[in-house]
């Protein structure tokens, strides 16, 4: 009987602890055995191939990931993910190219989440939720709901996806409860009335004021002639004579009409103050989105992407156009991420998630 031989490859490195075994390797994996222990985790640089049954742990590879035989693994992610004609248990598959589940498969997972998935019509099993760009087509598969019909159907997408440390390919939709929160700004009505302002009443000086008016001019009343009477009969000595010399009366006095004193420069007051200015009522909605879009920068630093340099100009000169260039913008970006064989950072998703709702 002949037996391969074994061989450890530069580069490789086995863990072993209590019953358990972690597998890193900068290269290529096959794996056909686990040493009798319980897979915790296998690191590879290049592509993996499962071969032994019923393995466990995360599987985790830059290259393909090809299932082989019967796994219950918690995690798969690779560039690429193959199910052959085997039964997977498993709660989550992420590819950052693409997904396929061949004839014959058998899968039970809580999330799928890949550029591109490809389900032969004679694959079965149940998926909770499934993200995705390309066109669904029919299959045996049940559930694989989309993002949108996980929140409507069940609420909480995000934080389903949070739990399984899985970042979505499409923009989350907006919650239930964001919802009900922007129906609640929106709603409350706005007061435009101006606040009260307090009028400091100006020192009495500076005020324009009436000038006093000028005295009553007297006016004697006209005499009125009238015959002198009769001298008594003189009977001592003829009376001297009495001269009485009168002055002119004065020509009456005009009565002044009252005038105004012109108060200093500077010290003229309105009766009623001018309403204090408010600020735009978009305001608020451009520091948002000021807000969203700096996290997008700071998560790319000095390289982003084509279509986030444009999301930047039309944040910073048109935000009213976001709502038709959003969601393209958002795809650009991931087909360059996928060029790159990246994912969008997390804070990247979260932004474009609360442009979504801020430009809706």
């Amino acid at each position: 009987m002949s037996s391969t031989p074994l061989v450890l490859a530069v580069g490789a490195e086995l863990i072993l602890g209590p019953g358990t075994l972690v597998v890193q390797h900068t290269g290529d994996v096959m794996l056909e055995t686990t040493l009798g222990r319980r897979l915790v985790r296998l690191e590879s640089g290049g592509d993996v191939t499962l071969r032994v049954p019923r393995s466990t742990g995360v599987i985790v590879a830059k290259g393909r990931v090809k299932v082989e035989a019967d796994t219950d693994a918690d995690e798969l992610r690779g560039d690429t993910v193959e199910l052959g004609a085997v039964e997977v248990n498993t709660r989550v598959i992420v590819a950052t190219k693409r997904i396929v589940i061949r004839a014959g498969a058998r899968v039970s997972a809580d999330i799928l989440v890949a550029p591109e998935i490809l389900i032969d019509p004679n694959a079965q099993g149940r998926v909770k939720l499934m993200d995705c760009m390309n066109e669904r087509q029919p299959t045996k598969v049940r559930g694989c709901l989309s993002l949108a019909e996980y929140e409507s159907d069940h609420g909480g997408v995000a934080d389903f996806l949070a739990r399984r440390g899985v970042t979505p390919i499409n923009a989350l939709p907006v919650s239930a409860e964001d919802t009900d929160r922007l129906d609640a700004i929106q709603s409350k009505p706005v007061d435009l009335a101006p606040a009260p302002v307090e009028v400091v009443p100006a020192p009495e000086p500076a005020r324009a004021r009436q000038a006093e008016p000028a005295p009553p001019v007297y006016t004697p009343e006209p005499a009125v002639a009238r015959a002198p009477a009769a001298p008594p009969p003189v009977t001592g000595p003829a009376p001297v004579p009495v001269v009485v010399v009168t002055q002119p009366e004065p020509p009456p006095r005009r009565p002044v009409a009252p005038t105004l004193v012109a108060a200093e420069s500077g010290d003229v007051f309105d009766d009623e103050p001018a309403p204090p200015t408010r600020a735009a009522p978009q305001a608020r909605h451009q520091t948002q989105l000021r807000r969203a879009w700096s996290r997008i920068e700071e998560s790319y630093g000095k390289n982003p992407p084509a279509a986030v340099r444009r999301l930047g100009e039309l944040v910073a000169q048109s935000p009213s156009e976001l709502t038709d260039h959003l969601d393209l913008l958002w795809r650009d970006t991931l087909r360059e991420h996928i060029a790159r064989g990246t994912m969008p950072p997390r804070p990247v998703i979260l932004a474009f998630h609360a442009l979504k709702a801020l430009a809706a």
